[in-house]
């Protein structure tokens, strides 16, 4: 007689600090970060809901952590746990289905919009990247890098980032002052010079960055 075998057991799964996620995935929509040590943070890491930047750490080691759409989408779906822990006010990354689709269906009123003859243009000034930009492109110096780990939402970040590296580019290019290009798309284009330059490649082992075993991207500056 065949003897019937059980399947192992599931690995339970890491409990959720949903407070700790709420709080990260507000700093994540103001377009920054919060510093979280990674013993605080390993559950949500291990559910794929944040990622860290070893880049970016305190005094205290704790690293910049952000929240993925994997974690947005938890908190929608939570979205009543979530006004329970904040109280009559919702959390704005558990809200955000909702806003949207409120925003979306409310009409919006007619701009009175006023045509004005031969308006001169104020002066263009470069300011300069956010102090608040996602990743440290700002802090690099020629040579140094830093890692992103991929996730289950981003397996290939070296693809996923890519576009994010051409707008760090961007942001550090002069225009050269009355010379034009026709790009690809057939459009003429201001031609522009590189202060800073970058370039993102896929890495295998993050071990350099304290990520050991993991593989992502790696952005360097290069000039």
């Amino acid at each position: 007689m065949a003897t019937k075998k059980t399947a192992p057991a599931a690995a339970p799964a890491p409990a959720i600090n949903l407070a700790l996620l709420v709080a990260i995935a507000e700093a994540t929509m103001a377009d920054s970060y919060m510093h979280v040590s990674a013993g605080d943070v390993a559950p949500l890491l291990q559910a794929g809901y944040v990622i860290q930047n070893p880049s970016i750490a305190d005094a205290a080691g704790s690293l910049a952590t952000k929240t993925t759409e994997q974690g947005n989408a938890y908190l929608t779906a939570h979205v009543a746990e979530v006004q329970a822990l904040k109280g009559a006010a919702a959390a704005p990354a558990a809200a955000t289905a909702t806003q949207t689709a409120t925003t979306a269906a409310t009409p919006k009123a007619k701009m009175d919009i006023k045509i004005v003859d031969n308006f001169e243009l104020p002066a263009a000034r470069r300011t300069g990247p956010s102090r608040s930009e996602s990743y440290p492109f700002g802090q690099l110096a020629v040579g140094q890098a830093f890692f992103i780990p991929a996730t289950a939402e981003k397996p290939n970040p070296e693809r996923s980032y890519a576009s994010t590296v051409t707008s760090a580019k961007a942001r550090y290019a002069n225009a050269v002052e009355g010379q034009t290009r026709t790009n690809r798309k057939g459009r003429v284009v201001p031609v522009v010079t590189l202060t800073r330059d970058f370039a993102i490649r896929r890495l295998e082992d993050g071990a350099a960055f304290g990520y050991p075993g993991v593989a992502g991207a790696v952005i360097k500056r290069t000039a």
